[in-house]
């Protein structure tokens, strides 16, 4: 069976650890086209479990601070972007590659009615001693688009053009839990430039970019209600409810 075949039919996170640990050997001519079938098809329930998700925030009356950047469709010029990543910066991992041609991009930076405030944070939370008690950090899903991606790494391109040949640099990815909510906080990065399937984002929590978007979903978008000691369980399953596994 290839790949794609066991990914169809069996739990896919193991299968997806398969091909994470081969590292850049997802690039080889044996191996790349079912990788990248994978990673597509791990990104389409990934993107139909956005959709789900949107549209009970809708109706649950999430105010979004820009409704029409929810959900972004793929740009029209993907695959020259891709292109143009890979000559400028290097390899793009093949499930963000996935991603911006299936998706998109994410933006559910907001506020949901009753969650401000939360209560207590927990202990070990590292809004502890910066956050403001009367306001909700949930630090709502957020993935630039491609095009914002590259224009951050040709920023940095002389940090990038002084890597080592097998090293990465942490790339601006986001604002991050304290950053979506108020004007100052700090910034999630993701390691670029990578051969693999995936890689490393630096968020609350070492992960890599498929498994934060596991974790967020699991929290129906919204992974930093993690850090409160009594979360709005209740909309967070009826957020999260019936999504599909990647």
């Amino acid at each position: 069976m290839s790949y794609l075949e066991r990914y169809l039919a069996e739990e896919p996170q193991p299968l997806w650890q398969e091909l994470l640990d081969e590292g850049d050997a997802v690039r080889n001519a044996g191996l790349a086209e079912d990788a990248t079938a994978v990673a597509t098809e791990a990104m389409a329930r990934v993107h139909r479990n956005l959709q789900r998700i949107l549209a009970r925030l809708d109706k649950l009356g999430y105010n979004f601070t820009d409704r029409q950047a929810a959900l972004l469709p793929p740009d029209p010029n993907v695959e020259t972007l891709i292109a143009s990543f890979e000559t400028r910066v290097g390899p793009l991992p093949l499930a963000l590659q996935a991603f911006y041609r299936v998706v998109g991009g994410v933006d559910w930076r907001g506020e949901m009615p009753g969650w401000s405030p939360m209560g207590p944070l927990l202990p070990d939370s590292p809004l502890n001693g910066v956050a403001d008690e009367n306001i909700c950090y949930p630090d709502p899903l957020m993935i630039p688009t491609l095009s914002s991606l590259l224009d951050e790494c040709e920023v940095r391109q002389d940090e990038l053009t002084a890597l080592e040949r097998d090293e990465g640099l942490m790339v601006t990815f986001s604002p991050d839990y304290l950053g979506k909510t108020e004007p100052c906080g700090g910034l999630y990065g993701v390691l670029l430039p990578d051969p693999g399937l995936d890689t490393d984002l630096e968020v609350y929590g070492a992960t890599t970019f498929t498994d934060y978007l596991r974790d967020a979903l699991r929290w129906g978008g919204f992974p930093g209600l993690i850090q409160y000691q009594e979360p709005d369980v209740a909309t967070v399953q009826a957020l999260s409810a019936e999504l599909e596994s990647f």
